[in-house]
């Protein structure tokens, strides 16, 4: 086989402290749904995280999130950010 239509898996790293954030925030906003960004660096052919920011949830909605303003102060080389999500009564994967 050439390899073709084969995908290749890519590595994500997330570092147990951001882990631990995440899981924190999504406990403290229960039962609303909450959001954060994850941001990082392609590294190997992968992606590791290495800072989380944590949003607020203006609506308080366990159904639905808004997001009134988002300001983010890095130095530092540019980061690519992901978004998180945590929607009540899912369960993780």
């Amino acid at each position: 086989m050439t390899g073709q239509g084969v995908a290749k898996a890519l590595v994500f790293v997330l570092p147990s402290r951001l882990c631990q954030t995440m899981i924190l925030q999504a406990l403290d906003e229960s039962p609303s749904e909450c959001c954060g960004l994850l941001a990082g660096k392609r590294h190997d052919g992968g992606w590791v995280a290495e800072d989380v920011f944590p949003l607020v949830n203006e609506l308080k909605s366990a159904t639905r999130f808004l997001l009134r303003t988002l300001s983010i102060t890095r130095t530092g080389p540019v980061f690519t950010v992901r978004p998180v999500f945590r929607h009540p009564g899912v369960p993780c994967a």
